[in-house]
């Protein structure tokens, strides 16, 4: 194979991975996620409560799918905001904040908290956030 062909083969294998990490990161919910981080629970955007729950330099990963509870109904989407927390006792704690995004509607609600898994509602999932920000 001479070397033009070859400089070439590579260019064509660099365009398709290009290509194919432009598709991967065009998530089907990416607006969702964004109309979510953009409404506001409670006089505060959601991205700044998830931010300062999850504190610096803890990283938040944010994720979207079409809602199990409502199979037929496309336009409710189920977005969390998931992190590890560790306490001032050295404790690693895995916070999930669920909403839920009507696309009809365009309304954000808060769903639950989920802390190491198990869910503490939403009172019960604000006082928790605060106890786990005082520790």
């Amino acid at each position: 194979m001479s070397q033009w062909a070859l400089s070439r083969w590579v260019g064509r294998i660099i365009l398709i991975v290009a290509c194919l990490g432009a598709v991967a990161a065009c998530s089907p919910f990416a607006d969702d996620i964004d109309a979510v981080k953009e409404a506001e629970t409670a006089g505060l955007r959601n991205e700044d409560f998830v931010q300062r729950l999850a504190g610096d330099g803890n990283e938040i990963e944010w994720s979207a799918r079409r809602w199990e509870q409502y199979p037929k109904n496309s336009g409710i989407i189920f977005v969390e905001a998931a992190m590890e927390k560790q306490t001032r006792d050295g404790k690693k704690r895995k916070i999930v904040v669920q909403y839920t995004y009507n696309r009809v509607s365009e309304r954000t609600s808060l769903h639950d908290v989920l802390v190491d898994g198990q869910s503490q509602g939403i009172l019960g999932g604000a006082l928790q956030m605060l106890l786990l920000r005082l520790e």
